[in-house]
């Protein structure tokens, strides 16, 4: 995931010989690159609920078994 972002950053870096502060980038690439960093930033948010879930359920499921 991290190098997608990487990917991201750099295709809006080197899209230009300007610095890429000072050009305008269009819109299709613009749109399309929030669009995947908002789809990363949903799916690892969903990763890390489901590996919180997990620990959650083993941490509570051995403290059960060890009040038993």
């Amino acid at each position: 995931m991290k190098s997608l972002l990487n990917e991201l950053v750099i295709a809006l870096v080197v899209r230009t010989r300007k610095p890429f502060y000072r050009s305008r980038t269009g819109n299709l690439l613009l749109g399309s690159s929030a669009c995947v960093i908002m789809l990363a930033l949903v799916g690892l948010t969903l990763a890390y609920v489901l590996v919180v879930e997990l620990a959650k359920n083993s941490f509570y499921g051995r403290a059960e078994n060890a009040n038993r």
